[in-house]
């Protein structure tokens, strides 16, 4: 429902709603639902190639979803720069746009890849993805249905498209080239912040030269001790690596308590987000303890030095590796202010509250989506990155924790907090029919040893998984020998071969053209397969290649000619519901032509050379389990 049947609800909608305006857009609008995204794009590139349509397209607006709730990112896609787009998004207006520059520019390192891919890369065109990532837990299960996405995420997704199609149907979509990249950061009121990558650079010397100037000035008239100053390096750097620590130990200490989070993937189970708030209380909590003493015995002009030093170097990295992230600078420039307000101005502490709260928001709200969205994104373990932002968050906050009279009961607070928080996360810790417990299996067979076994993506077993590995399970990934393998097993088994039909070769053409040979052939499967992957056993060059008649490119789909090293695949197929074969035609060198042919099915519960009890309610089946895979050499 989430991936990607929120996508198609929120074009449909809008659509409906464009289109009751009764207003004639001056460009053309085309709604295209893709299929096999998951399947190498197949539906995208299908498209781009060979639709007539694609060869006039200006602009792509993409719906995704990687869960089934949370706020909906915009991330765009160019092979230029993102100045232009980024600009004319900022026109259109959406309500609420969540997006920044340093998710976009993890998100181009990370290599990540949706329907938007192939039509830039094939296409040309640049385009702009939406998506929300909460809820992790649902994507590509049973679970992943209508009445579990949140409703808020589909509002989100709906607001950007009706904004975008009103703003792209009547402008210019031929004039999205841009002399560079800009930095963004949407932020309250004026929604969407943007400037030019070349003030990166200006910006991070003015910073400096600003705290270089006000320590100078206040060392000369001695409220900033040049020595207490530097040991305030002292408990920022215990706060950061001792919450770092801790965090990470415990959440392996939790782990290991609860070993089916590991089933989870990306390991955040359902009840994340009570870890997630009970490890920001006691991470808040081990700052104004480890600050507690420093506080009361030190300046806070002092103290803060450490804190934004650190921050500025931080900046440095990021103008130097991750530019995109430079919007880092807007809380050092609002901490420059405390600082100057704090040193050389006679405000009581009174006084002194509302504005230092005021310039620390811009910190806050800047910095506590990506707290939140790196556990999220890439689940618990990562709450140890979110521990080390909070620090850092924490250290630029310590102007206006000094205001406070008494930080005792914050502890004390803090304290209650992380009990209540981790105490929920543990009385939630077991499974239902609505939060329910995944679990893997699959049979894996090697026709030409005759050896058969079970692997499973679970590090410990179940109720259902006992019926395959009982007592004498091991642990790993699959013997080399079975030549089938997933980087995701941890349990396997040796279990009874099973006498499971393989796809008939059938060889129609076999000659020598211009001392090349040209084969022709065709895979005629005996069960209920859904894919066949072709895996080269020796080099292989090949000049030409076509599959049902349409041709196959190279791996960049450029290239007609293409190698293939051992081991490499030279044709993964996926079976469509009309198709029952699949006719391969090569022309390659004049040599024999071998290969793995590797057969996966989904039948494994249904199948009857099988007799395997159902799961109970509260368990489902994780992404590709249940499922029959089986590999044996062919050689023609």
């Amino acid at each position: 429902a989430s991936d990607d049947g929120a996508g198609v609800a929120t074009i449909l909608e809008a659509v409906r709603v464009f289109l009751k305006k009764e207003i004639q857009p001056k460009n053309d609008i085309i709604v295209v639902f893709s299929d096999a995204e998951e399947a190498s794009m197949m539906g995208a590139r299908a498209f781009v190639e060979k639709h007539p349509f694609a060869k006039n397209v200006g602009l792509v607006l993409n719906f995704e979803a990687r869960g089934s709730g949370g706020p909906s990112y915009m991330f765009m896609e160019t092979d230029g720069k993102n100045g232009k787009l980024l600009q004319e998004f900022s026109k259109a207006n959406p309500t609420h746009p969540t997006c920044n520059s340093l998710v976009y520019d993890i998100y181009k390192i990370l290599g990540n890849q949706t329907d938007l891919t192939p039509l830039r890369k094939i296409g040309g065109i640049d385009g702009y993805n939406f998506a929300f990532i909460d809820d992790f837990y649902d994507y590509h299960t049973a679970q992943d249905t209508y009445e579990r996405i949140d409703r808020s995420s589909l509002a989100h997704q709906g607001d950007y498209l009706i904004h975008t199609l009103n703003y792209f149907a009547h402008s210019n979509l031929n004039d999205f080239e841009a002399a560079e990249d800009r930095i963004f950061i949407n932020l309250p009121f004026i929604k969407l912040l943007h400037y030019p990558f070349s003030w990166n650079v200006p910006l991070l010397i003015i910073a400096f030269l600003l705290i270089t100037s006000i320590l100078v000035v206040a060392v000369r008239q001695e409220k900033i001790n040049p020595l207490k100053a530097l040991k305030s390096f002292i408990p920022f750097l215990l706060a950061l690596i001792g919450n770092s620590l801790m965090t990470f130990g415990l959440w392996r200490l939790i782990m290991w308590i609860h070993p089916a989070y590991k089933d989870f993937l990306p390991g955040f189970p359902y009840n994340g987000y009570y870890y997630m708030g009970a490890f920001m209380a006691l991470n808040c909590w081990l700052c104004f303890r480890i600050y507690q003493k420093w506080l009361t015995k030190h300046s806070i002009n002092d103290l803060v030095i450490g804190p934004i030093i650190f921050w500025l170097m931080l900046n440095l990295v990021m103008v130097i590796a991750l530019p995109g992230g430079s919007f880092l600078i807007i809380p050092v420039f609002m901490t420059i202010a405390v600082m100057a307000c704090s040193l050389f101005t006679e405000w009581s502490a009174d006084n002194k509250l509302i504005p230092f709260a005021i310039l620390s928001l811009p910190l806050l709200y800047i910095m506590a989506p990506f707290i939140r969205i790196f556990p999220v994104a890439l689940g618990l373990m990562a709450m140890a990155l979110s521990s080390f932002l909070l620090v850092l968050v924490f250290g630029l906050l310590l102007p206006v924790f000094s205001l406070a009279s008494n930080l005792k009961y914050v502890r004390l607070g803090l304290v209650g907090i992380t009990l209540i928080l981790f105490g929920i996360a543990t009385a939630n810790s077991g499974f239902n029919e609505n939060k329910r417990k995944v679990n893997f299996i699959r049979y894996y067979q090697n026709a030409d040893l005759n050896i058969s076994y079970w692997g499973s993506f679970n590090d410990k077993t179940d109720p259902f998984l006992d019926q395959f590995f009982g007592e004498n399970s091991e642990k790993g990934t699959l013997p080399e020998e079975l030549v089938l393998s997933h980087p995701f097993i941890k349990t396997f088994k040796k279990t009874e071969n099973k006498p499971l039909a393989s796809c008939e070769i059938i060889l129609h053409h076999d000659s020598i053209r211009a001392g090349k040979r040209f084969l022709d052939f065709t895979l005629s499967p005996q069960r209920s397969i859904v894919m066949v992957n072709l895996l080269a056993k020796s080099d292989l060059h090949i000049t030409e290649m076509t599959v049902n008649g349409s041709p196959v490119k190279a791996s960049d789909y450029e290239e007609a000619e293409f190698d293939k090293k051992k081991d490499d695949t030279i044709l993964q197929y996926i079976f469509s519901h009309a198709e029952k074969d699949v006719r391969i035609s090569l022309l390659m060198a004049n040599k024999p032509l071998t290969f793995y042919l590797k057969e996966l099915s989904y039948d494994l519960l249904s199948n009857d050379l099988f007799q395997i009890q159902p799961r109970p309610d509260y368990m489902m089946p994780q992404i590709v389990s249940d499922a029959i895979e089986t590999i044996r050499t062919v050689e023609l």
